[in-house]
């Protein structure tokens, strides 16, 4: 009998050693986060094109959404036309003119007003869509957005209209100035009137700019809250980006651990996965104590005070944002 209670103890005596967890005060684990940053839209309009999906990586100035700039694209051209034709009468101001010009002029309006009735009648045509469809969808036999995408077709005829009709208001000024005298002031005014076209121009470039929603840096797609061909709203959050150079290891190290840590220390990491120009360096230590988080072996570690630590992942390579990552805060490189 005593024989058998002495094996038992031994039994029990090694199966204790062999479950007992030796901690390496090292060793840590934690995740990799970095710096969100949201792309706001500065236009409202239609989303025509989504480039790149939710992970992805981008480089700098990569377009990620397009929005649809055509009615911008028909105005700049309109622009460009007028400014042109503001060069050719500032000049015309300048060399004299004859009666080919007055006939020029003339047939030009004709052109334009040839134009404008076409203008009206597809305005005309668009707007009674747009009205009947309006009804419908007060009645709720249509959704916003079948509406959007018809107010969009009035919305661009009645621009291009409008375009037309102060081209022929350009038109019959120029006509009119031909049949007067040219005096210094009307020469300087054709002069400001290239200078206000370059202005309307620029601007016109700059909303066309806008329309691309491009990557201010190198980074990974977080979300995309749209889709295409939705309509969106000036000021919407399109898309969230996570910096992919500024990648930062959250950890929690005990306080009687701290003296193993100093701002600006290399520390290495343990996986495998992490090329051989990857490492991190300390840049935060907070002044704070804090439970352990979430992610701990035992209930007394749950109790122990630790300090959070946050660690900057020099050359991050294939590393990516939400991963857990192991790190050895000795200084020694895991070769």
């Amino acid at each position: 009998m005593k024989k058998l209670i002495l094996i038992l103890f031994l039994v029990l005596l090694l199966g204790g050693c062999s479950i007992t967890k030796k901690i390496d005060p090292n060793i840590y684990t934690g995740s990799v986060e970095g710096t969100e940053i949201i792309l706001k839209s500065e236009l409202s309009g239609k989303i025509e094109n989504i480039n790149y999906s939710e992970g992805d990586r981008l480089n700098e100035n990569d377009i990620i959404i397009e929005i649809d700039n055509s009615d911008l694209k028909i105005n700049l051209e309109k622009n460009i036309i007028l400014r042109d034709i503001a060069k050719i009468t500032y000049n015309d101001l300048l060399n004299g003119i004859n009666e080919f010009d007055l006939k020029s002029q003339e047939n030009k309006i004709n052109s334009i007003e040839k134009q404008i009735n076409e203008a009206v009648n597809n305005k005309n045509y668009y707007e009674k869509i747009y009205n009947d469809n309006k009804k419908l969808y007060n009645l709720g036999s249509i959704s916003k957005s079948k509406l959007d995408g018809i107010e969009l077709n009035y919305t661009s005829t009645k621009n291009k209209l409008e375009l037309l009709l102060q081209e022929k208001n350009v038109a019959v000024n120029q006509y009119n100035k031909l049949e007067t005298s040219i005096s210094d002031e009307t020469i300087l005014k054709a002069k400001k009137e290239i200078e206000l076209r370059n202005l309307d121009i620029k601007n016109i470039e700059n909303q066309i700019e806008k329309s691309n929603i491009k990557s201010p840096i190198k980074a990974t797609i977080q979300n995309i809250n749209f889709s295409e061909g939705e309509i969106i709203n000036q000021n919407s959050n399109l898309c969230a980006i996570i910096n992919q150079d500024k990648l930062y290891l959250n950890i929690y190290i005990p306080e009687k651990y701290l003296d193993k840590i100093n701002l600006g220390k290399k520390v290495y990491f343990e996986d495998n996965l992490v090329n051989t120009d990857t490492y991190g360096e300390i840049f935060y230590i907070s002044n704070k104590a804090e439970f352990t988080p979430k992610n701990v072996e035992s209930k007394e570690e749950k109790q122990e005070l630790v300090f959070k630590v946050k660690i900057r992942i020099i050359n991050p390579n294939n590393i990516k944002p939400g991963m857990y990552m192991t790190i050895n805060i000795s200084g020694d490189k895991n070769e």
